[in-house]
């Protein structure tokens, strides 16, 4: 790897990233520069799309990584890889300062959002066509969750889409002296309502750190979307029933950021936003 990017010397100062759920990630130095390499389990179409929707999203108003080079053959590692530049800063599930947190989100997506949806190459179909959820885990409720799910999907396909991070969630954002610093992993880009990628990150916002998090982020979203998504109550229904299904993956990658947290305490915090959506929608 070191060879193909011109240098004669070994990489030095390697440290793996933790919390990760595909591949393996690592950060290191060559000579004065600062890199991340990421390599796939095995699948080179994933590595040439992730290294293709870098250039994609580099005119984002937040720092993306930029591509550097891709060996989508395994020559390196027997497994496809790229290497891409070093963003400053790591994950953070707790913020010193929680409004700082959220606002920096919340203007990282919209501007994910503003990037001209026309520059999309490898696009994915969105979480909320591919994925139908399970409403077993509602008991007797399950009735008005399948009613909510159902006015869901007659809306959609109404709206107006944007381009989208797939995965924008906690543990893909970086934040560097408390402020965001950049969005990573962009294996996936989708075109869907702005509405299903906001209402993921506040599904994940009520499981941790809770309370008004998830409003608070709505409302800087708007703010700095110039929009409104009066009907946001519906996408928490569904997404918040992903917490529900089985979440052991979860728990991992959440442990690997730093976050001790039960599969049943997901589910929990999780089927109380479900109930929360069903009752706003239903207000």
């Amino acid at each position: 790897m070191a060879h193909a990017l011109g240098s004669r010397a070994l990489p030095f100062d390697l440290n793996r990233f933790t919390g990760g759920l595909e591949g393996k990630t690592f950060a290191f130095r060559l000579g004065d520069d600062r890199f991340v390499l990421k390599i796939y389990g095995g699948d080179d179409d994933q590595a040439r799309t992730e290294f293709d929707n870098l250039a994609v999203v580099s005119v984002a108003g937040v720092p993306t990584p930029e591509p550097v080079l891709l060996d989508a053959d395994g020559a390196w590692f027997h497994a496809p890889a790229i290497v891409m530049t070093e963003l400053p800063g790591r994950p953070d599930l707790h913020p010193s300062d929680q409004s700082i947190w959220i606002d920096g989100a919340a203007k990282a997506l919209a501007s994910v959002h503003d990037v001209p949806s026309d520059r999309a190459g490898h696009v994915r179909t969105s979480r909320w066509q591919r994925w139908r959820p399970s409403i077993e885990g509602m008991g007797s409720e399950a009735p008005r969750v399948d009613a909510v799910l159902a006015m869901l999907y007659d809306r959609a396909a109404t709206l107006p889409t944007v381009l989208s991070h797939d995965d924008f969630n906690p543990g893909n954002l970086l934040y560097d002296c408390g402020r965001l610093s950049g969005v990573v992993d962009w294996a996936d880009i989708t075109m869907e309502p702005r509405y299903a990628a906001v209402a993921l990150y506040r599904h994940f916002l009520a499981i941790h750190p809770g309370g008004e998090a998830p409003e608070s982020f709505l409302v800087a979203y708007e703010r700095a979307a110039k929009t409104s998504l009066d009907d946001i109550a519906l996408w928490d229904v569904l997404y918040g029933l992903r917490g529900l299904r089985p979440i052991d993956h979860w728990v991992r990658a959440c442990a690997g950021l730093g976050l001790g947290i039960t599969s049943s305490e997901i589910q929990e915090k999780s089927r109380a936003w479900v109930r929360q959506g069903m009752h706003i929608a239903a207000g």
